[in-house]
């Protein structure tokens, strides 16, 4: 075995008790745990979020997308592993142990060559069709709103108003007795 080579290992953490007598005590864990030549591995977050709650193993959910996606960047490089690590989710991961498991980078790389031999050809893309021609039209003139017609108002009935008799001067005189 090369000696430079990198080794995959996984286990669940045991979870210990933090805290004191006077605050109390709490669980304190990481349940799984994944190193590389004894260092923690970088889950790359970064670039791929498919679980907040770490790594997992054993099964296809999220916790397994990201144990896969960050393997394949350690190991192969981040634009490889966008296009490889579902594949290798769901191959790979469900066979690990559930306690613990190592695995090497010459068995990944492999697991990788018969990922890459199984795939199906690329398809080439369909040519796009091509776009009808455009034809020029000549914008039409404008045209004015027709204007709005008034209705005709029909005269106010005027309603007869109650006159003030109108007062003689010739009969102020003969009640008051005018000069």
């Amino acid at each position: 075995m090369d000696e430079r080579q990198k080794i995959y290992t996984g286990f669940r953490e045991v979870p210990r008790l933090v805290g004191n007598r006077e605050d109390g005590y709490r669980r304190e864990f990481r349940q799984f745990v994944v190193e590389v030549n004894g260092k923690i591995l970088d889950p790359r977050y970064d670039l791929a979020k498919h679980s907040s709650e770490g790594f997992a193993w054993g099964h296809n959910g999220p916790g397994a997308a990201q144990l896969a996606f960050a393997i394949l960047c350690d190991c192969l490089g981040a634009d490889a592993a966008k296009q490889y690590y579902w594949a290798y989710k769901e191959r790979v991961l469900p066979r690990l142990t559930y306690d613990t498991w190592s695995l090497t980078e010459g068995e990944i790389f492999a697991e990788i060559v018969e990922i890459q031999a199984n795939a199906p050809p690329p398809q080439p893309e369909p040519e796009p069709e091509p776009e009808p021609p455009v034809i020029p039209v000549a914008p039409a003139p404008p045209t004015k709103k027709p204007k709005r017609k008034r209705k005709a108002r029909k005269p106010k009935a005027k309603k007869p108003r109650a006159r003030k008799p109108k007062v003689q001067p010739s009969a102020l005189m003969a009640v008051g007795g005018g000069v």
